[in-house]
């Protein structure tokens, strides 16, 4: 019982966070990476994604931006303007957490991280060679009123490089408010 009122409510954290959907350059400014392309829609269709087995970026549900970082690593990003609580990353972490603890993932990991002195909730689900793995991300500014989320898919073998990008783009993220 415990556990559905936890995973209930961390479905209630992340349904009330929504917050009004805005073009990624009104919440950021961050440094792209030397290969990075901006991909709108119809080219990510296009992409060859047929050895992606269960992809985490639906084309067709997905919004923000899009971007190709290599052959086998997609980046999509969303920018929100929404009002947060001080331990909103921590909730949500708590959520996340809640539930996966009664499944077999051995692959996901949480941890909460400081760049530039904002939070970030990273969240792993590294999978096995078969499948395709990906972070996701949640960053909140320091004035608690613009929030940036993401997604990096990347191929499992590839989860050294995918870190090191990651880690690259927090590193260079700057909150306009």
């Amino acid at each position: 019982m415990k556990k559905i009122s936890i995973l209930i409510v961390g479905i209630f954290l992340c349904l009330s966070s929504f917050g009004q959907v805005v073009p990624l350059n009104d919440v950021i400014n961050f440094t792209p990476f030397k290969k990075m392309e901006k991909i709108d829609r119809g080219q990510l269709k296009q992409m060859d994604r047929t050895k992606v087995k269960f992809p985490t970026i639906n084309i067709e549900h997905s919004s923000g931006e899009f971007y190709k970082l290599s052959s086998t690593c997609l980046l999509q990003l969303n920018g929100m303007m929404s009002e947060t609580t001080d331990n909103y990353l921590n909730k949500l972490k708590k959520g996340f957490d809640a539930s996966h603890s009664w499944s077999s993932d051995p692959g996901y990991t949480s941890v909460i991280k400081t760049y530039n002195n904002y939070q970030v909730l990273i969240i792993n689900r590294a999978y096995t060679e078969q499948f395709i793995s990906h972070y996701s991300f949640f960053c909140v500014s320091n004035t608690k009123v613009c929030c940036l989320n993401g997604k990096l898919e990347y191929n499992s073998a590839d989860k050294e490089q995918a870190a090191v990008m990651l880690d690259e783009l927090l590193k260079s993220i700057r909150f306009k408010k």
